[in-house]
């Protein structure tokens, strides 16, 4: 009878142990990241960059390093805008910085030389390059989940949440032209 009652506590704590391992792995959160150099590509170090949620007003703010790169490790997700300032430049503000759910959006800025009180404004809404892992992923928009003919198949022929896998780069499946 004791023999059970362990092996149950044993199971239950094994359990337990993988769900909150499973649970690490989800996040709310990524990061903002990239170089800052002049119009020649040298870094510019020590500049004051702020990133500020344009749907909640929360800013964060970092400071280049000696060799020009910055990094926002934990900001919540939505769209940016990225002000930075030093001595020597013009300020740059990029407005519309996407950041997606576990990914790094780089924001590479090049500075002018000019007054800080003069400033150069960019839209920075396209896509970025993930430069930061070799992982693949991707977010599927809420445009892609509405609008895009999803049946392949199961109960109904009913729109199967799995399915979007196949919309990521480097997938294979069905409705993929890489299939051999």
């Amino acid at each position: 009878m004791q023999s059970l009652l362990l092996n149950r506590r044993l199971a239950s704590a094994l359990i337990l142990f993988l769900s909150l391992a499973k649970l690490e792995g989800q996040s709310n959160q990524a990061s903002i990241a990239g170089n800052i150099v002049d119009s020649t590509g040298a870094a510019v170090p020590h500049a004051q960059v702020i990133a500020s949620n344009r749907e909640t007003g929360v800013s964060a703010t970092a400071e280049s390093s000696a060799a020009g790169s910055y990094r926002f490790p934990a900001v919540p997700l939505g769209s940016y805008n990225v002000s930075v300032t030093v001595l020597g430049f013009k300020v740059a503000n990029y407005s519309g910085v996407i950041v997606q759910v576990n990914t790094v959006s780089t924001l590479d800025i090049t500075l002018a030389v000019g007054s800080s009180t003069e400033q150069v404004t960019v839209e920075a809404s396209a896509p970025s390059v993930q430069s930061e892992t070799s992982e693949l992923g991707g977010v599927i928009t809420t445009k892609q989940a509405i609008e895009l003919p999803l049946a392949l198949g199961g109960v109904g022929a009913l729109r199967s949440p799995e399915a979007f896998v196949f919309l990521q780069p480097g997938t294979i499946g069905p409705g993929t032209q890489n299939t051999k």
